[in-house]
């Protein structure tokens, strides 16, 4: 590369659009969504990284092992790769296609699915390391995706039922904290607002995403899309029925999660949630509070100068 050709790289800017999930607010069909509008995003100059080149970059940020021989041999195995390795900026900029506008979105900068079962959501998982190592970055808007806490933590319990045999004790532990730490989207996304205070924060629901995606797409892109073909929700991602619970939870507690994530997906394929059932993991009364929760914190978000709620 020729000294003017590392200059004119040099001088190359982007307004970094990052979408941050949450988990099981359709981000997968979204960002499938986005990939099969490639061609008219680039005409917009718009560049969507692809999920399977943004996957491994992101998750080479995933949360560790703290403790256990496990945690140690992932810290060792870090502290001896992390010279020898690309950063995270260097592996955004190699998949980069220099357009005025990047789009990044991948749900897993906060953690995985069955971090939104602690305390508070996400809390200590959400690094968002990748938007700290933003390449060649201009101006950045980071988006968050949020959906009623009622349906939420029941597909994020069947989403991480997938490696974890216990997540039935989980989901019980937590639902004992719920009246001293409710779950709030408000807190979880004033954390982001106060951990970048010079980029934009804007926030949609799952519900109204479902009415319209492309109030989603358009604010994410920029892009207005007339006539944006509608794009069934992505088979994996469908929830399970009653019986496919049953069956995952029956699978022996001692088998490897790798060989878990295999069978009950196998499962879940096998025994789709049919039309009409419900998975109550709640009683009334806790639905009818985690309603509100999510009512009140739909208010707060409204009211908040430094958050734009989009709204259909």
């Amino acid at each position: 590369m020729t000294r003017s050709e590392r200059h004119g790289e040099q001088d190359f800017q982007t307004q970094w659009r990052v979408h941050v999930g949450a988990h099981k607010t359709a981000t997968t069909h979204l960002q499938e969504l986005l990939e099969g509008n490639d061609a008219n995003l680039l005409r917009h100059g718009v560049d969507f990284l692809p999920t399977a080149k943004t996957s491994p970059i992101v998750r080479s940020n995933d949360v560790v092992e703290k403790t256990g021989l496990r945690g140690l041999k992932q810290h060792i195995s870090r502290l001896t790769t992390r010279r020898s390795e690309p950063t995270q900026s260097d592996r955004l900029r190699g998949i980069m296609r220099r357009k005025p506008t990047t789009v990044l979105s991948h749900e897993d900068q906060l953690g995985f699915t069955q971090h939104s079962l602690l305390s508070s959501l996400y809390k200590g998982t959400e690094k968002l390391r990748t938007i700290e190592q933003l390449p060649d970055a201009e101006k950045l808007d980071i988006f968050l995706s949020i959906r009623s806490f009622d349906t939420f933590f029941v597909s994020a319990f069947c989403e991480a039922r997938k490696p974890f045999h216990d997540m039935r004790n989980r989901l019980d532990d937590r639902k004992r904290t719920f009246r001293e730490s409710p779950p709030s989207w408000f807190e979880f996304a004033t954390r982001i607002a106060n951990r970048f205070p010079n980029a934009g924060l804007h926030v949609w629901t799952f519900e109204d995403y479902l009415t319209d995606p492309n109030i989603a797409i358009q604010a994410l892109t920029g892009v207005h899309f007339d006539n944006l073909e509608s794009l069934p929700a992505p088979s994996r991602t469908k929830s399970p029925s009653l019986r496919a619970i049953a069956l995952a939870e029956g699978l022996d507690p001692q088998m490897s999660r790798r060989e878990r994530m295999r069978q009950v997906q196998a499962i879940y394929l096998e025994h789709p949630k049919e039309p009409g059932e419900k998975i109550d993991l709640f009683t009334e009364e806790e639905t009818s509070w985690l309603k509100d929760c999510y009512r009140r914190d739909l208010e707060r978000l409204e009211a908040c100068d430094r958050i734009t709620l989009l709204k259909a």
